[in-house]
């Protein structure tokens, strides 16, 4: 589902109830006759008054009001800190509101935040990866300085959350004049608490000082369930069994929404998949029921375990940070707050993106092996009896279908048959349903005007972008089919060689820019121009890559039979793909880069992947869903999990964009890390923020975006 703004919810009692005596060092009533008595007070009862106070009704010069009032809650803190009895280990500062001194690791430019709060972990730097909380100071409550502290507030909220893994929510402040607002946001939007006056209510402020600088980051937002390991890495317990995560690959570039995280994770010397994700009340049938039913499908990712996550005791969910919603006692809803669910799925195997494929012959079969397949043997499934036929099979025995066809979603995984080849999986059912009777099960009872975009849109069905939010539309195995096609062509125009070797072109100078850009039904039209009118189509075609010459045959075939035929099934789609499989060459000449000179690629040279590669393999996964990020389903060839380094962070595991990760590994091939033992982890430089709409709409990007695209994704919030 698209949205285009996060859902804002205002609750009374927020603070009372997500900032209790009870995690405090002390009540905030004994807290504040201490800091109101003794030779030095703080406060004036008689006045309403915090003596000492910056006035915040002044423009701030540069940062000098942030850096006064940083200073301000900094005595207060102090004197906090010796009514308890207990020191404050966190830091409170304003020197990031300076031009001069932007955090680090933030999106190009830096990003300013006015007030923020570290861990005083002694030599920890201060980045965007170690911020607890960010304030956002304006010297004035009218309307045009709410929103604009509004939105800096989420502008922080969404670069923490994709520099730190580890949030079920994030708390911060926006400070107007005198008038302090708490801002909650979770995976089911924003909550806000009411408005108080510092002076005039000192125990609000005290009780969210005093939170913010001494309850346990958990009721901060932080999440427990991952445990710090002496080494730097984290473990999490999945049904009973611990994993260490040594690699962070990807986070949704949303906040609100399913904000699906995905890590390389080890357990027994064998490497897993974990998705990390929240699914709401309304969602379709779980990803792991339909998992578990499609088990033993070769082609298919395999579930292996799966949990709904705790805290203290209780499922984890948006409701424990909102109960007052929960129990429909709010001020302001405009429409219903759904409740999301924390859980997580342990996956096998653990691929590589369809991009790395090391020949035309191999990209093809990863097609059809998704479509159809052979029996897939892993370490962890029993066999099945029944012969499984991926997508096919899917839909016709086990009553599944995807609905997210995508370049993110289709991967390539080591083959265990005579032919040593890589053969192409399936993975991510976020969005697949039930399929009974010719019906998809989430249509079933869905009016017209309801139906909900699903998958993602440069690859989605020309009759679902133009049609699926006016008329009561069920979602078919042909839209899946057609999925395939335009995955496709999107990696025979943006791809010019193997292993994730993209073009040096500009994708705003393509066609398939329209297949990007604008509004769905747009969108829709656009594609059906490119793909159904001759004249436009042969534009097209004149786009693919020198290297993919000899499929354009293929590519003119399969579109015949998409949109000239009445023939739009699996057995005609894979007739034509089979055909060209057969003529194409098992190994094939590639260019040195430097000489220019032609070589026979060996196995060894041809499964290199270096740093510029891994780090490109960012923008393949990073999530062009229209709901959310795709799990990124990795896994190499079973073997002794690495070495774990200490990360050069102790919180994470290395820098990170507001959408992905921070270590991306090297991926080399299956069969290289095979010979290795497992792939290995590359430490490579802080990567530039990407924009939401450059990943939410355009999945891979082009060298070189235009400067109006970087312009329309500042501007843009696309939540899933």
């Amino acid at each position: 589902m698209v949205k285009n703004k996060i859902d804002v919810v205002v609750e009374d009692g927020l603070i009372d109830c997500l900032f209790p005596d009870a995690i405090l060092p002390g009540p905030v009533d004994d807290i504040y006759t201490g800091i109101t008595t003794g030779e030095h007070p703080l406060y004036s009862s008689d006045r309403k008054l915090w003596i000492n106070c910056p006035e915040l009704t002044r423009q701030s010069d540069d940062g000098d009001q942030e850096e006064a009032l940083a200073a301000f809650f900094t005595t207060v803190t102090r004197r906090i800190s010796e009514v308890v009895g207990k020191p404050c280990n966190r830091v409170i500062t304003g020197a990031y509101a300076t031009t001069k001194n932007p955090l680090p690791r933030g999106p190009g430019g830096g990003r300013r935040p006015e007030i923020v709060i570290f861990e005083n972990s002694g030599g920890e730097p201060q980045t965007w990866k170690t911020v607890m909380s960010h304030w956002e100071l304006k010297n004035n409550a009218k309307p045009k300085a709410k929103k604009e502290a509004a939105k800096l507030v989420a502008d922080g909220v969404e670069l923490i959350y994709g520099f730190q893994y580890s949030r079920r929510f994030v708390a911060s402040l926006s400070i107007l004049g005198y008038q302090i607002t708490l801002h909650i946001n979770d995976r089911a939007g924003e909550v806000l608490s009411k408005p108080f006056d510092m002076h005039a209510d000192p125990h609000a402020f005290l009780r969210v000082l005093t939170a913010f600088m001494f309850a346990s980051k958990e009721y901060l937002g932080f999440d427990p369930s991952l445990r710090l390991l002496e080494d730097g890495y984290r473990a999490v317990v999945i049904a009973n069994k611990e994993y260490v995560i040594e690699q962070w690959i990807c986070t949704s570039g949303h906040v609100q929404g399913r904000g699906t995280s995905c890590w390389r994770a080890t357990r027994g010397g064998v490497t897993y998949a974990i998705k990390d994700y929240w699914t709401n009340g309304i969602d379709w049938s779980s990803e792991a029921e339909l998992l578990k039913e499609a088990r033993g499908i070769e082609g298919v990712c395999q579930l292996v375990d799966e949990e709904v996550v705790m805290f203290q005791g209780k499922i984890d969910s948006t409701d424990l940070v909102r109960p007052s919603i929960a129990g429909n006692r709010c001020l302001d809803a405009p429409q219903p707050v759904y409740c999301w669910t924390h859980r997580r799925l342990v996956l096998d195997p653990f691929a590589i993106p369809i991009t790395y494929f090391e020949t035309k012959k191999e990209l093809v079969g990863a097609f059809i092996d998704t479509i159809k397949g052979k029996f897939l043997e892993s370490s962890v499934l029993a066999p099945c009896s029944r012969p499984p036929t991926a997508h096919k099979t899917l839909l016709e025995e086990a009553k599944i279908l995807h609905r997210d066809i995508s370049i993110n979603n289709i991967m390539l995984v080591d083959s265990k048959d005579s032919t040593n080849r890589r053969r192409g999986i399936l993975i991510d059912f976020d969005t697949a349903t039930r399929y009974n009777n010719g019906a998809a099960e989430s249509n079933l009872e869905r009016k017209p005007g309801e139906t909900e975009w699903i998958g993602t849109k440069p690859f989605m069905a020309i009759e679902l972008l133009a049609f699926g939010d006016k008329y009561e539309l069920t979602y078919t195995p042909e839209w899946d089919l057609e999925s395939y096609f335009y995955v496709f062509v999107w990696i025979c125009v943006l791809y010019d060689g193997p292993n994730n070797s993209k073009r040096d072109i500009n994708f705003e100078e393509t066609m398939l820019r329209h297949w990007t850009n604008g509004d769905f039904e747009t969108v829709g039209v656009r594609k059906s121009a490119a793909v159904k009118d001759g004249i436009f189509w042969r534009r097209l075609i004149a786009e693919v890559s020198p290297y993919f010459e000899e499929l354009k045959p293929c590519l003119e075939r399969w579109r015949g039979l998409l949109f000239d035929s009445e023939s739009k099934t699996h057995r005609a789609v894979l007739s034509v793909l089979d055909e060209v499989y057969e003529s194409l060459p098992d190994q094939e000449p590639c260019a040195d880069v430097q000489s220019g000179e032609e070589t026979s690629c060996s196995e060894s040279e041809n499964d290199k992947v270096d740093g510029e590669a891994a780090a490109a393999f960012q923008d393949t996964l990073v999530g062009t869903r229209t709901r959310n990020c795709s799990h990124i389903h990795l896994r190499s060839s079973i073997g002794e999990s690495p070495t774990r380094k200490r990360p050069r962070d102790s919180e994470e595991s290395d820098e990170g964009s507001s959408r992905c990760n921070t270590e991306y590994g090297t991926f080399p091939s299956s069969r290289e890390a095979a010979n290795k033992g497992s792939p290995t982890l590359l430490e490579g430089p802080p990567r530039e923020q990407s924009s939401s709409t450059l990943e939410s709409e355009h999945g891979p990007r082009m060298r070189g975006p235009s400067k109006r695209l970087r312009r329309e994704a500042e501007t843009s919030t696309d939540s899933s």
